[in-house]
C-alpha cells in the first residue's frame, strides 16, 4: 500500500455507506472527502451523521458532496443547501463544497449493470456521462494537499 501512495497522484477508495471503524478511519486520514448524497431521506441522515463524527476528529477537514440521482441542476442544488443548511444549524465545525451532481437515469445505469460494461463507456456522449466529465474536472482542479505523512503510514499508525 505504501508503495501504491508513491506511484500515483490520487488513490480513490469507495468505502460502504454508513458508520463502521474502518469507515471513519480511512476518512478521518484521507487528504480529502468526496460524500455521495442521494436524494432519499436515511442516506442524508446517515451523511450528516458521518460528517459530524468525522469534523469532531478532524474539523479541518472539507467534505466535497456529490449529489446522486438528481431529477435536475435545481434539484441538486436544493439538496447539497439543505445539507449545507443542516451541517450550520447543528453548529458541526466543518466546511462543504458542492463538487457536482449525477442525473437519474436509472434504466441506463441498469443496462450498464445488466451488461456488465462501465456506465462510460456504454454510455459516452449521455448526460449522465458529462455530469462524470465535470465532476472529474471540478475534483483535479483543486490542489492535492501536502502531508507529512502518507495516506497509508497516517492510516497504519492509526489501526
Amino acid at each position: 500500500l505504501k508503495e501504491l501512495d508513491k506511484q500515483y497522484d490520487f488513490i480513490i477508495i469507495d468505502s460502504q455507506a454508513g458508520i463502521s471503524e474502518l469507515n471513519l478511519k480511512l476518512i478521518t486520514n484521507s487528504d480529502r472527502v468526496i460524500m455521495i448524497a442521494n436524494p432519499e431521506i436515511t442516506s442524508l441522515v446517515d451523511m450528516y451523521r458521518v460528517i459530524k463524527i468525522v469534523s469532531l476528529n478532524r474539523p479541518d477537514i472539507q467534505f466535497e458532496i456529490v449529489v446522486n440521482k438528481a431529477s435536475r441542476a435545481d434539484s441538486a442544488a436544493r439538496i447539497f443547501k439543505k445539507v449545507s443548511e443542516t451541517i450550520s444549524m447543528f453548529k458541526i465545525k466543518t466546511s462543504v463544497l458542492f463538487l457536482g451532481y449525477i442525473l437519474d437515469d436509472s434504466k441506463r445505469v441498469f443496462e450498464s449493470i445488466q451488461k456488465r460494461v462501465p456506465f462510460l463507456i456504454l454510455h459516452e456522449n449521455s448526460s449522465i456521462s458529462e455530469c462524470f466529465k465535470i465532476i472529474a474536472n471540478s475534483f483535479l482542479r483543486k490542489k492535492k494537499p501536502r502531508r507529512k505523512l502518507s495516506f497509508f503510514n497516517s492510516l497504519l499508525g492509526r489501526l
